[in-house]
């Protein structure tokens, strides 16, 4: 059985003791020939013909011509009138040269003298024709039917250089194929991977193949991710068929489920880190404003508690768009104007406006329908977008002024904020809206308002982009579906702004696995004139709870020792007739399931760190609405005891 490196030749010469010299001397002095003579055309074709396919088992053919063999010419056009893919190589003399031209026009791939350098050339030469031939093959009865294939194609010679290419390597390279004959591989990958993946490729055994993520170059410089699977094909100096998919796409959503897992680890970290935040917080703002309430409390400690305040204030709101921007809740929607927001949000930034000596321009469309949306969570988006027009001309020097624009278009409203401050520069534009991505200097930003207003746009089904011109300025825009709202109008006001009467006085338990708020608690109720009972743990609320009647639960969701939900449960149970009297206070409102149960529940809720004015009505709402039979509260109290003696 022939090695696999051995060339097999089909020898057509009429001579056929000439033809069996000829053989054997070029075996004897090629090793990898394996020579047939065969001694006529007509005996030739029927070799061919008769094996499985026209040239199976065969990778070459010599015949020679001239007036050594006269049908040489003529077999050679018999030969291609047929499906034949096997090159042939014509012998003769210097005086056949003539006829070896007519031999080539034919369909020859090459001529050889005779003499004492043939067997030197013939195996070289064989090669190449032979190569050559494989690649005609790929060209003309492989590629046409992967042209529609949206992967490029590519088949390369045993150096690396493409000798065909599918269309496929038009909508890839932006190159055509005749650009792309003869050019090596390698040159259309990006940096050091062409040469080092070529040589890689041209080192591959028979029959291998290899696969690869790989960097590969437009023509106009651009790079991109590509699979590159490179196929080495058995025989002697086979071409190499390489296989290019772009994969940029897939790996840009990849890269984007990654990081969305990482916002979304990122964000429970928040989440916990916030809820223990803000505890001390409320403990922080609650007693600063109980302690500034005090009639004898003196000018200069109430100047130093309200300093107090407003950086424990500043330490909220950044807890609070850290929670934000880890939860994924939907907005509190009422039916509001939004020139009305804008009016609002102005006003909040007006002292630092003028400071800055930045005028505002306010072109609202008096005819703006309204629609449903959130209030607060619109204010924000708009404080945000204003504010850092502000910053923006304020730190740059360039520009004077900031307008607010508002038109409507069909069912759509749209709102634009429009600066002449310095741009933000073109290659930042398509960030600007990632999470942590900021423009400003290190201690200015966090990154996360702009990625806030996404989010805060989206969920009410809106649309925000943005344009910029360096030097020229920037251009925010905003657009919400007008929406109706589907029960009777609300008025759009807080809660906070109802007014309702203080109640009598109520039995409330409070619970808290943290001493200081219980403490505040007790204060801010006992001063409201309530009794007031306590428990840092969930058994001991429970046994409380089980001989003691109460008109109100206020307590946390998480505990060491249970879960507050558990004690809701049981409140409703004891007091089916109260289950509506319950106010959760938790500052892990970024936890799915916190805001499942809220939701699911429907109990009142106040986040910490909490306003007392803002929880005092809270508790007037609940309270105020609850039956009580006042026999009940004439009754001796049972533990009325601050929370560091009755709670333990």
């Amino acid at each position: 059985m022939p090695a696999e490196d051995t060339i097999r030749v089909l020898l057509v010469d009429s001579d056929r003791e000439s033809a069996n010299r000829l053989a054997q001397s070029l075996e004897k002095q090629v090793a990898e020939l394996d020579i047939q003579p065969v001694g006529t055309a007509d005996a030739a074709l029927d070799i061919l013909s008769r094996a499985e396919g026209r040239d199976a088992g065969w990778d070459a053919l010599l015949c020679t011509i001239g007036k050594r063999h006269l049908e040489g010419l003529e077999f050679v056009r018999r030969l291609y009138e047929g499906p034949c893919s096997l090159p042939i190589l014509l012998i003769g003399d210097k005086a056949d040269l003539e006829s070896a031209v007519e031999g080539i026009k034919a369909g020859a791939s090459d001529f050889l003298l005779r003499g004492p350098r043939l067997a030197r050339q013939i195996a070289p030469r064989l090669r190449r024709a032979i190569d050559r031939a494989r690649a005609h093959v790929h060209r003309y009865l492989l590629l046409p039917a992967l042209d529609s294939l949206p992967d490029t194609v590519l088949v390369a010679d045993p150096r690396g250089r493409i000798v065909a290419a599918s269309a496929g390597s038009h909508r890839m390279f932006a190159r055509t194929e005749d650009e792309l004959i003869g050019t090596p591989f390698g040159n259309l990958l990006a940096g050091d991977s062409g040469r080092t993946l070529s040589q890689e490729i041209r080192d591959l055994p028979q029959g291998a193949t290899l696969q690869r993520e790989v960097p590969a170059m437009h023509s106009d410089g651009r790079t991109f991710t590509t699979l590159l699977t490179a196929v080495r094909q058995a025989g002697i100096q086979s071409p190499f068929l390489l296989i290019l998919r772009d994969i940029s796409q897939w790996k840009n959503l990849q890269e984007q489920l990654a990081q969305q897992e990482k916002l979304s680890a990122l964000g429970e970290l928040i989440s916990s880190v916030a809820h223990e935040l803000n505890n001390p917080l409320t403990g922080v703002l609650g007693f600063s404003q109980l302690v500034m309430g005090y009639p004898d409390c003196p000018e200069k400690v109430r100047r130093d508690l309200r300093n107090i305040l407003q950086q424990a204030q500043r330490c909220e709101r950044i807890v609070h768009n850290l929670l934000s921007f880890a939860r994924k809740n939907k907005p509190e929607k009422a039916w509001i104007g939004i020139n009305g927001i804008l009016e609002s949000t102005t006003a909040l930034l007006d002292y630092r406006l003028r400071v800055d000596n930045i005028r505002v321009i306010k072109e609202f469309d008096a005819t703006l329908p309204k629609t449903m949306a959130d209030f607060h969570q619109l204010q924000q988006v708009f404080l945000n977008l204003l504010n850092n027009s502000r910053q923006a001309i304020a730190h740059s020097g360039k520009g004077s002024h900031v307008t607010l624009r508002t038109h409507s278009m069909d069912d759509w409203l749209r709102v634009e904020i429009i600066d002449d401050g310095p741009g933000i520069p073109e290659s930042m534009l398509t960030r600007i809206f990632d999470p942590f991505f900021t423009t400003k200097p290190k201690g200015v930003g966090s990154g996360l308002g702009l990625s806030l207003c996404y989010g805060i746009v989206s969920a009410h089904g809106g649309r925000i982009h943005a344009q910029s011109q360096e030097g020229v300025g920037s251009t925010f825009t905003i657009d919400l579906p007008v929406r109706a709202p589907a029960d009777s109008m609300d008025t759009g006001l807080p809660e906070g702004h109802r007014q309702s009467t203080a109640p009598a006085r109520r039995n409330v338990l409070v619970v808290d696995d943290e001493g200081s708020i219980l403490e505040l608690f007790f204060q801010i109720l006992k001063a409201a004139g309530h009794r007031v009972d306590t428990a840092r743990s969930c058994k001991v609320a429970l046994r409380k709870m089980e001989r003691e009647i109460y008109d109100l639960l206020i307590t946390d969701l998480k505990m060491p020792d249970g879960d507050g939900r558990e004690l809701c449960e049981r409140w409703c149970e004891l007091y089916p007739e109260r289950s509506g009297s319950i106010l959760i206070t938790t500052g892990d409102t970024a936890n799915s399931e916190t805001r499942d149960f809220l939701n699911r529940s429907g109990v009142h809720f106040i986040p910490k760190p909490f306003d007392i004015k803002r929880l005092m009505q809270e508790i007037i709402d609940i309270l105020g609405d609850a039956s009580v039979d006042e026999d009940e509260h004439n009754r001796e109290p049972v533990d009325d005891l601050a929370p560091s003696g009755a709670t333990v």
